[in-house]
C-alpha cells in the first residue's frame, strides 16, 4: 500500500499585529495620517483599541510602524536588483502595498509637515537604494551618465503615478491605462530603455 504525502499544512492566520498593521495601512492610504482614526483601525482589525496602544502607544506608533514594514519590503525587493526592472516593478512588495505606500505618502505631501515620520530610516533607505543604483551603473544595466538620485526620484515618481494621478497617466498612455497590468508592463519597458541606454 503506496503512502501518500501529507497535505500541505494551512497557512497560520495573520496575528492580531498583523491585523492592526493591514487595517492601518488602509485607514492611512485612504485618509491620510490627520484623517486616519484609530475606531476604525479597531473595527477593521478586528480587535479593540485597548491592544492597538498596547502595541503602539499612539496613532503616531501605528504609523511608524506600518512605515517599518513597508520600508523592511522596500529593502528586501530593491537590495539585491539585477536590473532596472526590478527596481521599478517590485519596490514596497504587493501591488496593494504599493498602493497604500504612494496614497501614504501623496498624503504627507499634501499635509507638507516636516519632518516626516521616520525621516531617518526612510533616508537610510533611499541612499541604500542609490547604492544599488550606483552598482547597476558599475555592471553595465544601468546607463552610467544619470545621477543616481535624480534617477531614484524618477523610479519613485513613476512607481506611485498609477495610485495618486491614474487620470493623468489614462490621458497620456490611453483609458484604464493605470488599472492595466499590460499597460504598466510596457511602460516599465520604455523606461527600462531611457535608464539602460548610454549617454555621452
Amino acid at each position: 500500500m503506496s503512502e501518500h504525502p501529507a497535505p500541505p499544512a494551512a497557512p497560520e492566520p495573520p496575528t492580531a499585529r498583523e491585523r492592526i498593521l493591514r487595517a492601518a495601512a488602509e485607514e492611512f492610504s485612504e485618509h491620510g495620517f490627520s484623517g486616519a482614526r484609530i475606531n476604525r483601525i479597531a473595527a477593521n482589525a478586528n480587535a479593540n483599541k485597548q491592544l492597538i496602544y498596547h502595541y503602539f502607544d499612539s496613532k503616531e506608533g501605528v504609523y511608524a510602524a506600518v512605515l517599518d514594514e513597508m520600508l523592511t519590503s522596500l529593502h528586501h525587493s530593491t537590495a539585491g536588483a539585477t536590473a532596472v526592472r526590478d527596481m521599478l516593478r517590485h519596490q514596497i512588495g504587493s501591488a496593494e502595498t504599493r498602493r497604500a505606500w504612494s496614497r501614504m505618502v501623496a498624503w504627507e505631501g499634501l499635509a507638507d509637515e516636516r519632518p516626516v515620520v521616520s525621516a531617518e530610516q526612510r533616508q537610510a533607505s533611499i541612499d541604500s537604494q542609490v547604492q544599488t543604483i550606483i552598482r547597476l551603473q558599475r555592471e553595465g544595466r544601468f546607463a552610467p551618465g544619470l545621477d543616481p538620485r535624480f534617477a531614484l526620484a524618477t523610479i519613485y515618481a513613476i512607481g506611485i503615478a498609477p495610485y495618486v494621478i491614474p487620470q493623468l497617466v489614462d490621458f497620456c498612455i490611453g483609458p484604464d491605462a493605470a488599472t492595466s497590468e499590460d499597460t504598466m508592463s510596457a511602460w516599465v519597458d520604455q523606461v527600462e530603455r531611457m535608464f539602460t541606454r548610454r549617454t555621452s
